[in-house]
């Protein structure tokens, strides 16, 4: 084992599997001291490959390490015996982030919800992100405590709604906000009040903003939902990577928040650096003249898409020509393009492809970088023929993604 100083075992210990510290640590005295602060450092309770959390608790306090503790996950999806409020962190100072997974409420009470969130916020003062994730769309959060303030990073998942303690949570960490990542499933106009509320947030340091998909087609694309969404993002100039999460379902059609076309001016979000949306949500940016379209570098459609939405990317793309030739070329260094969202459509036709490729070539001759599907190699090919500065093509083709440098 070559004789290596500490720091290059602790860089070489923090970027392996956690399956493999414990080999790691059988080597030396040293390997299980740097493993060990590995696996305390990003420590995980509740996964189904560890001991009963109780147990894991126990010998780390035996050890007096829990203030290595940098990253903290609790997963009751994975241990339904785990019980949140008895974590000790009194003893996690250094804490920094935290994620709380569970299908149901991660609390039984509400007294006991603001009993946790009055101890994080008495010892984890270094705390930056906060992660909920509620996945039973018919639970919630008990309580309405969470305001922890000075946080740079939430992401809340609760149900699909939001609620009273995401607002406490907003409220406490406006001003140091700077990424929120929202997932918003209304399935009724009952739920429309919160999320019309959340629109009134106004977050001055906001950089990355994730939110949707809002799958009531015809709650979600009410004036006053467009008018308030559209204002909301007017309103955060300083986002740089936004991603408009939508999703696709043959029973509701295409379920994305619109924008109010009235509101948006060419100025709109002038420091957008990565965009991903329903195609037709960035086919109304590029009408708008939103000048952002022409300095940004990245554009996302889709996670995976069915290929029945190529002719809503056709339609952005007719957009996009029109743009290039009222205001000049696009400096878009990358784009995805994921429509084999289902096995059957993994051979793609090449007929809807082909006029859409043709269209990379003249809309973003400095593309670098192209992730997504193309119809047969030959496609492949022409990208990079026809793409000067294309560095790397990621594709789906016919199955698991292949990767050209």
């Amino acid at each position: 084992m070559p004789d290596l100083p500490i720091e290059i075992w602790s860089i070489i210990a923090s970027n392996a599997g956690r399956s493999d510290l414990p080999r790691f640590a059988l080597v030396s005295s040293l390997h299980r001291d740097v493993a060990q602060d590995a696996l305390v450092s990003d420590l995980h309770l509740g996964s189904s490959s560890k001991p009963d959390y109780r147990k894991v608790l126990s010998a780390l306090k035996e050890e007096h390490v829990l203030h290595r503790t940098h990253h903290l996950i609790i997963d009751i999806v994975a241990d339904e015996a785990l019980d949140v409020a008895a974590v000790p962190v009194e003893q996690m100072p250094n804490l920094r982030r935290l994620i709380l997974s569970a299908p149901g409420s991660l609390f039984e009470t509400a007294e006991l919800q603001k009993v946790f969130v009055h101890r994080l916020k008495g010892s984890c003062t270094k705390l930056q992100s906060v992660q909920i994730r509620v996945t039973d769309f018919d639970e919630r959060l008990p309580g309405k405590e969470f305001s922890i303030p000075n946080l740079g990073s939430i992401a809340w998942t609760e149900g699909g709604r939001i609620g009273p303690a995401f607002y406490s949570l907003c409220s406490a960490s406006l001003e140091t906000i700077t990424c929120l990542r929202v997932y918003i499933c209304a399935e009724g106009p009952q739920h429309q009040a919160p999320c019309l509320e959340l629109f009134q947030f106004r977050f001055p340091r906001l950089k990355t903003l994730q939110i949707g998909p809002g799958d009531d087609i015809g709650l979600f694309h009410k004036k006053p939902h467009r008018q308030q969404f559209t204002q909301f993002l007017i309103a955060h100039p300083t986002i740089e990577d936004l991603n408009l999460d939508h999703w696709y379902s043959t029973y509701h059609d295409y379920a994305h928040f619109q924008l109010d076309t009235e509101l948006i001016s060419p100025s709109v979000l002038p420091n957008i650096i990565s965009l991903e949306a329903h195609p037709d949500q960035v086919t109304e940016f590029v009408k708008a003249g939103a000048l952002f379209i022409r300095t940004m570098r990245k554009l996302v459609i889709g996670k995976r898409e069915p290929s029945d939405i190529v002719h809503h990317i056709q339609s952005m793309f007719e957009a996009f020509r029109g743009y290039v030739d009222a205001i000049g070329p696009l400096q878009m260094l990358e784009f995805n393009l994921l429509l084999s969202r289902f096995k059957k459509d993994y051979q793609l036709n090449r007929a809807p492809l082909k006029p859409i490729l043709e269209a990379v070539y003249d809309v973003f001759p400095r593309l670098e970088t192209y992730i997504g599907d193309i119809a047969d190699m030959e496609d492949a090919e022409i990208l990079r023929t026809r793409l000067k500065h294309l560095r790397e093509v990621q594709t789906t083709h016919c199955g698991p993604p292949e990767v050209w440098l």
